[in-house]
């Protein structure tokens, strides 16, 4: 019966209103930035269309069925950068070209020490996902994300995580997609709560890929998310956050 007790979820709306939430979110904003700048650089063919900027915050009230208390409700927050592109020439030969300028901001297949490009990218059927990352000369772990885990799995504080989809003219631009994934339900602009969005900017990438074919014979979309934000106990002396007034189930 304690299941069904209301309970009060977490403030979002004040935690995104600190000064130490700010500086974490700005951190990866900057940091994200950086990942397309080297990639651009390292493919000057890309025609940028524009960008599509996810950054929300969302928290759970969900328990294990055996755990009494019943566990605290959790906080996560993710920012997603989507960049899409026209391009010209060969499919196969320019993902194959694409594979190898990600290595520059650290995006491949670890085989050891080594970061070698994405094999086969351009065979893929889109959408194409994940790859590894690891740190490279021009791009470190960001300060205050140093715990990002290379291998893109959910770490101690952060998740990682990139996706590449493609079409060509004449398939319907709602086709390019970067996950197979359900995103979250609901207009991500649009406060409830259990879910704060931070920044929802740009046009959706249906627009963007019809702006970038035409000019261009293909699309491509690169979209890299990062998990800045993780707090599964918000009830702990040193993870504590301020509670909603109003309770819910």
């Amino acid at each position: 019966a304690s299941r069904s007790w209301p309970r009060r979820p977490p403030d979002l709306a004040r935690l995104t209103r600190r000064p130490d939430f700010g500086e974490f979110q700005a951190v990866a904003a900057r940091w994200l930035d950086r990942h397309f700048e080297l990639i651009e650089a390292a493919a000057p063919w890309l025609d940028p269309a524009g960008r599509s900027v996810l950054d929300r915050c969302r928290t759970t009230l969900g328990s294990h069925p055996f755990s009494f208390p019943r566990d605290p409700p959790s906080v996560s927050c993710d920012r997603a950068i989507t960049v899409v592109y026209g391009f010209d020439g060969s499919v196969p030969g320019r993902l194959d070209d694409l594979a190898v300028a990600l290595v520059a901001a650290g995006w491949g297949d670890r085989r050891g020490e080594s970061l070698l490009p994405a094999t086969d990218l351009g065979r893929s059927v889109p959408p194409a996902w994940p790859l590894d990352w690891a740190p490279v000369p021009a791009l470190d772990l960001p300060p205050g994300l140093e715990r990002i885990p290379p291998d893109r799995t959910l770490g101690l504080n952060h998740r990682l995580d990139m996706g590449i989809g493609w079409i060509s003219r004449g398939q319907p631009a709602a086709a390019l997609t970067t996950t197979r994934q359900l995103g979250w339900p609901g207009d991500p602009r649009v406060a409830t709560p259990v879910h704060r969005p931070v920044e929802v900017s740009g046009p959706d990438v249906a627009g963007l890929a019809a702006r970038a074919l035409d000019r261009h014979s293909h699309a491509v979309a690169i979209r890299i998310e990062v998990g800045y934000y993780l707090n599964t106990n918000t009830n702990a002396r040193n993870g504590r956050l301020h509670k909603r007034l109003r309770p819910m189930r």
